[in-house]
């Protein structure tokens, strides 16, 4: 079974259809795909992964409050996207690194305050 996927595109069907390979992943990298948009389903589905990675798309917004084990991820990375706002941070432990940076967030010390 695959831990990691890194993906130069990203179908509605590959998101919305292999179940087990959503649930194994603890790696997840979506970059430079011009996503506008990350399904809140796609959080809920890989409750096992550890390290997120979406930057160099184009979110605007970005929302990890469905995601059921927020003490299992270390790292996320949403660098280079129009995130204008990000929602779900609180209640991650510990994480290792966070990176917002090259984004049109206006005021990050609401995420801070959070971790």
């Amino acid at each position: 079974m695959w831990t990691s996927l890194f993906c130069a595109s990203v179908s509605h069907s590959l998101v919305g259809g292999c179940r087990q390979l959503w649930g194994a992943l603890n790696t997840l990298v979506v970059r430079g795909c011009s996503l506008d948009s990350v399904s809140g389903m796609v959080i809920e589905r890989t409750p096992y992964v550890q390290t997120y990675d979406f930057s160099t798309n184009s979110l605007r917004s970005l929302d990890f409050s469905r995601h059921v084990a927020k003490t299992r991820v270390k790292k996320i990375y949403v660098r280079n996207n129009q995130l204008r706002e990000i929602k779900g941070l609180e209640g991650f432990l510990e994480p290792e690194e966070i990176n917002l940076s090259d984004n049109q967030l206006q005021d990050v010390t609401e995420f801070i305050d959070t971790l």
